[in-house]
């Protein structure tokens, strides 16, 4: 169990340093801070399921079972320069695709359904994992390389469904057995010598990890359509098609944190019955992109982020939606106060209110005559010069 630190707060200063490496790493991201792109129908869109990255790109998988077009089985690969909202076209600056069914070893066995995939460089090397479905009654998990998107191989279930699968930080590749009901998690480790060696797909499985809630009692997650691992494997966040994001923590199989609809700070806010459409979860990814150069100005930032496909009547269109775990606070601000970056809260009472265990609170330089404890863990840090709180 870790230990909580208190701190009563008469006066204390902090100052702006440069960031070191940390003993223990920060990595819940709960704070909801918009969606980029809202609305938008970039040809990748359509049918969209799963969500992942490596150094430099984006790749998204999509899906289209009643062969009505099959250019939908598409794996889409691109620069994350590229503005999400507009237009990507295969072959033009940096985007690349592959069809499903243009890889004979998967087509000849009929599969016909990408779902939520991911990434993980092995010596040097990076390999995409996906899980499929369609084959023949079987289910899969393919293995291609990230660089050229070229297949290596692939291996069978006898499982239904394949939606998602999620690899940590060590290698493991999980997944669940079901879509409908998911009251555990399997645990494989892919052989990556033999991957990189011999071009095999090798799988051992390891044991299961049962899901709790909060209480310690058996949990079962409906429909499952997305998984990932935080940065270094503490949590795995679990995307629903019917009740949003849950946050379990490896180490107990507990959840740690359930998003909301439409409201609260881990709001995942989606309409799953509307009128002439509906919305549905979909993949979900880490990457952190804050003050990143590369990205496009005004449009993504944080490091969790989640699909949102909006199942239009006549075409789909696609929701992207981005959290932190940096609330935001200055003293000087008079605006609407959200904690986010372009609207902070103008005390720090406020932000550690908010704050859940392993939240950042980022304060602007100034003086804040107010009394507060900490109570959990959290990261504080001074913005451009040094911050006095207390009287």
């Amino acid at each position: 169990m870790k230990k909580k630190t208190i701190f009563a707060l008469g006066l204390i200063v902090i100052f702006a340093l440069p960031a070191f490496g940390q003993s223990e790493p920060y990595e819940s991201y709960y704070l909801y801070l918009g969606d980029y792109p809202h609305g938008a129908s970039p040809g990748w869109h359509e049918d969209v399921q799963g969500l992942t990255h490596d150094e430099n790109y984006w790749y998204i998988t999509q899906s289209d079972a009643d062969d009505s077009n099959k250019a939908e089985r598409s794996l889409w690969k691109i620069p994350v320069e590229h503005d999400l909202a507009k237009s990507a076209t295969p072959g033009v600056n940096g985007v690349e695709r592959v069809i499903i069914d243009d890889i004979p070893e998967l087509a000849g066995q009929g599969y016909n359904h990408w779902g939520d995939l991911d990434y993980y460089q092995y010596e040097g090397v990076g390999y995409l994992f996906l899980p499929m479905e369609g084959g023949k009654g079987n289910t899969g998990m393919a293995v291609l390389r990230a660089d050229n998107l070229q297949y290596i191989d692939h291996y069978e279930f006898a499982l239904k469904y394949s939606a998602w699968c999620a690899v940590d930080h060590e290698g493991f590749l999980y997944f669940s057995e079901d879509f409908f009901d998911v009251p555990r998690i399997l645990k494989y480790y892919p052989h990556y010598e033999n991957i990189k060696d011999t071009g095999s797909l090798d799988l051992t499985i390891h044991p299961h990890m049962d899901l709790y809630d909060e209480n310690g009692v058996g949990l079962t997650v409906h429909r499952v359509q997305g998984g990932t691992f935080s940065e270094y494997g503490r949590y795995i966040y679990l995307v629903s098609n019917t009740d949003g994001i849950h946050v379990f923590d490896t180490q107990t199989g507990s959840r740690v944190q359930k998003s909301t609809n439409g409201h609260g700070y881990f709001n995942y806010q989606f309409d799953e019955t509307g009128w002439g459409g509906y919305e549905e979860p979909e993949g979900i990814t880490f990457w952190d992109l804050d003050d990143d150069p590369r990205v496009p100005e005004d449009t993504i930032s944080g490091q969790l982020h989640v699909f949102l496909l909006d199942n239009e009547a006549g075409a789909d269109e696609i929701i992207f939606k981005h959290y932190t775990h940096t609330i935001y606070v200055d003293g000087a601000y008079s605006g609407t106060e959200m904690g986010r970056p372009d609207k902070p809260f103008n005390t720090v009472s406020e932000a550690n209110s908010l704050a859940w265990d392993e939240a950042k609170i980022k304060i602007q330089a100034g003086s804040y005559p107010e009394s507060l404890t900490f109570s959990k863990r959290i990261e504080v840090l001074a913005i451009d010069g040094t911050v006095t709180i207390g009287e």
